[in-house]
């Protein structure tokens, strides 16, 4: 199953402020997203660009300060505590770096999928077998996590985050821990998940090569979109790999797109601004059907 035309996850000026004792910090700074149902896509940035913070308003467990934030057609900023529980038990899977927070120790793989579902009070036992088989594990069913290896473990979480049949699935930096071999297995197993269960999936991640094995991948900077890259054409059915495992991805296949929020205003790179020594203020001009961004002269 491939993504479709409807737009599942929608952000419009979307700000998120902490308080920090007198201190606010504004994490999110009037962000635009808009991802597709049934999409695979990862989400990339630096630390404290706002990326985590997206995921957990997306996820439920953070309320926006202002603006739109928009899931499957539920609004997230209108959400009383009581919903937004409801919310994150029935329509949001969750896939932590730390394996360790996905799963609990002493239960086999096949018990810690049926948790959710017994919590819920809808355990369905061929339901979690299937969803061990489809990330690969239907020979671990009854494997403690002390005797898995930390890939079969975050595809146990995986297994997890799908017990109650959510919507959405949001992983948080799900390849960080992991090495090149099994990195590469868990984004596989992430577009295996959407094609059986047509779940839409968020990957947030600061490594550019990960983020490039998806179809479409959008960078944060400083709390808001920046660029949005997106695969040229379909993968192949077989994908080169380097030494390490790691897929041969280049450059050329995505094409790179600066975004516009919903103000018209974009952003440069920073490594562009410093080149060109440009501060506080460019010039625009046309030049056949192209626009023209140049530094003032005396800034450069």
């Amino acid at each position: 199953m491939s993504a479709s035309d409807e737009v599942f996850i929608l952000c419009e000026n979307l700000v998120k402020i902490y308080k920090v004792a007198d201190i606010e910090v504004m994490a999110l700074q009037g962000l635009d997203l808009t991802v597709k149902k049934g999409e695979v896509m990862a989400i990339i940035g630096a630390s404290g660009s706002g990326k985590s913070t997206l995921l957990n308003v997306l996820g439920g467990l953070d309320s926006p300060t202002a603006g739109v934030a928009q899931v499957g057609g539920l609004n997230l900023t209108r959400m009383t505590p009581k919903q937004r529980m409801i919310y994150r038990r029935t329509m949001v899977g969750f896939v932590w770096q730390n394996v360790a927070r996905n799963l609990i120790p002493y239960l086999t793989a096949m018990e810690n999928v049926a948790l959710p579902m017994i919590l819920r009070g809808r355990y369905d036992r061929r339901r979690a077998k299937e969803l061990l088989e489809t990330v690969g594990l239907g020979h671990r069913l009854h494997h403690r996590p002390l005797y898995m290896s930390g890939g079969e473990q975050q595809r146990v979480a995986i297994a997890i985050a799908m017990a109650n049949e959510p919507s959405l699935l949001l992983a948080d930096e799900p390849t960080g821990s992991l090495d090149s071999a099994n990195a590469d297995l868990i984004l596989k197993v992430f577009n295996d998940v959407r094609d059986r269960y047509g779940v839409t999936i968020v990957i947030v991640t600061h490594d550019p090569s990960m983020a490039r094995a998806v179809d479409r991948y959008v960078e944060i900077r400083d709390g808001k979109t920046s660029s949005e890259s997106v695969r040229r054409a379909p993968k192949p059915a077989k994908r080169e790999v380097a030494e390490d495992g790691r897929p041969l991805v280049s450059e050329e296949t995505h094409e790179e797109f600066t975004l516009l929020d919903s103000a018209g205003r974009l952003q440069l790179p920073a490594d562009y601004r410093q080149k060109f020594g440009i501060k506080d203020r460019v010039k625009l001009s046309v030049d056949g059907d192209k626009i023209v961004i140049t530094p003032p002269r005396n800034e450069g």
